[in-house]
């Protein structure tokens, strides 16, 4: 088990960290595609995780799901509060 360490700065220079355990499997595969092509793990991590939730988010920065609409502006149709995220 290997345990992969993400660190995060925000507006008031502080860092955040997260730890993310993966298998030996996926550790090997993260390793020959950093080696293939020549950038470190943790950047590839980084791209991977941000392609992934690119593909949950709606055009207008809300998660999608069955409680939005296309074509609403992202809200839900129920009235509840809506989930936009933050742009960093």
């Amino acid at each position: 088990m290997f345990i992969f360490v993400i660190t995060k700065h925000n507006t008031e220079m502080s860092s955040k960290r997260i730890s993310i355990r993966v298998d030996e499997h996926t550790l090997m595969m993260l390793d020959e595609l950093s080696e293939r092509t020549c950038k470190n793990m943790s950047l590839l991590v980084r791209s991977l995780i941000k392609r992934e939730l690119d593909t949950l988010i709606d055009k207008y920065g809300y998660f999608k799901d069955e409680k939005h609409k296309e074509g609403s502006g992202g809200q839900p149709r129920d009235g509840s509060p809506s989930r936009k995220l933050r742009q960093t």
